[in-house]
């Protein structure tokens, strides 16, 4: 009787047991799909920082059950430059959906911004070889190899590919940036040129521009980067080639201003936020105060009080006046 008491209490126990532990899986379900769609809903809102607190916890709870999470949890993190937690996620990612090539795209890219460039272009090489078309692989190894100081590879990539597709505008434009990357600055200025003259870009115009500054035609970029904001005042870009230009030229009182509509335009702009740095410490009256003293063992004794400043009163001139008074006693 006993024995069988003790059966019974075990086998009721055991099912309690289980009972348990599915309560709990339920629990762990239902808060693990309420955090996907918490991250979901902030992701699809650009509430960013949320939606990566949201899939962090949620992928804690299971790293396999959304593969969705998984990969807008790399995206996340590429953007805000963790690139080794991201390349983590993205591999993880591709684990889950092997047949996804897009996902391995993003592998490839972030090898590329990470600096691992053979990785880079192996992962993107081994998706042509089953397709040889892939447009976002065929270009993506080529942008690798020039993010990686590889340009002759790169330029070597590009003209394939534009010998089997002649009118892909932004592989012409990727092109023309690597020869200006590699110094082939005449070549790179041509290139921007011919594509600029079918008036497909406005991105060809602003690498004729740039190029010219970079080959030292400074009024010639000038001319073109105001062609440019004239026709396109919102363009922020266009502003900050502008200023960059009239810095180059020891203008930074107009270049101050053109850095001040590229920000009104886009107030993210983070080219023009760090020009503007410069160029209002460029502007800015500087003082430099010093003061020095010493001896020597025949109780000589000096003390001199220095100060200097500077500071633009016309543009194109700096102005700086300084003083000093020294003060002396004889020992001997």
């Amino acid at each position: 009787m006993a024995t069988g008491l003790g059966r019974l209490a075990l086998a009721l126990g055991l099912l309690l047991g289980f009972g348990s532990i599915r309560a709990s899986a339920q629990t762990d379900r239902t808060q693990f799909e309420s955090l996907v769609s918490r991250g979901d809903s902030a992701w699809a809102g650009g509430r960013f920082p949320v939606a990566k607190a949201a899939y962090t916890a949620a992928l804690g709870l299971d790293s396999t059950g959304s593969s969705r999470a998984t990969y807008r949890l790399a995206v996340i993190h590429s953007w805000d430059g963790d690139l080794a937690r991201a390349i983590a996620l993205f591999r993880h990612y591709t684990a889950l959906e092997p047949r996804d090539e897009e996902g391995r795209i993003a592998l490839a890219r972030a090898y590329a911004w990470n600096g691992e460039t053979d990785q880079a272009i192996a992962l993107s090489d081994s998706i042509l070889t089953r397709d040889s078309t892939y447009r976002d692989a065929a270009l993506g190894a080529a942008q690798a190899a020039a993010w990686g100081g590889r340009f002759q590879a790169a330029i070597s990539r590009y003209d394939r590919w534009l010998q089997a597709n002649p009118r892909d505008v932004e592989a012409e434009l990727a092109r023309a940036r690597t020869l200006a990357w590699a110094g082939r600055l005449r070549d790179a200025e041509r290139s921007y040129a011919a594509i600029a003259a079918r008036g497909e870009r406005v991105e060809a115009e602003k690498g004729v521009a740039l190029v010219a500054a970079w080959r030292g035609n400074l009024g010639r970029s000038e001319r073109l980067w105001r062609a440019i904001v004239t026709r396109l005042p919102k363009d922020a870009e266009g502003w900050v080639g502008l200023a960059q230009v009239l810095r180059w030229s020891g203008r930074p009182d107009e270049a101050k201003a053109a850095l001040e509509r590229a920000l009104a335009a886009d107030p993210t702009n983070a080219d023009a936020a760090a020009q503007l740095r410069w160029v209002r410490a460029d502007l800015a009256r500087a003082v430099d105060p010093s003061i020095s003293a010493g001896w020597d063992s025949d109780a000589n004794r000096t003390m001199t009080l220095a100060d200097g400043a500077s500071f633009r009163p016309f543009r194109g001139g700096r102005l700086t006046v300084g003083g000093f008074h020294r003060r002396a006693e004889l020992g001997a």
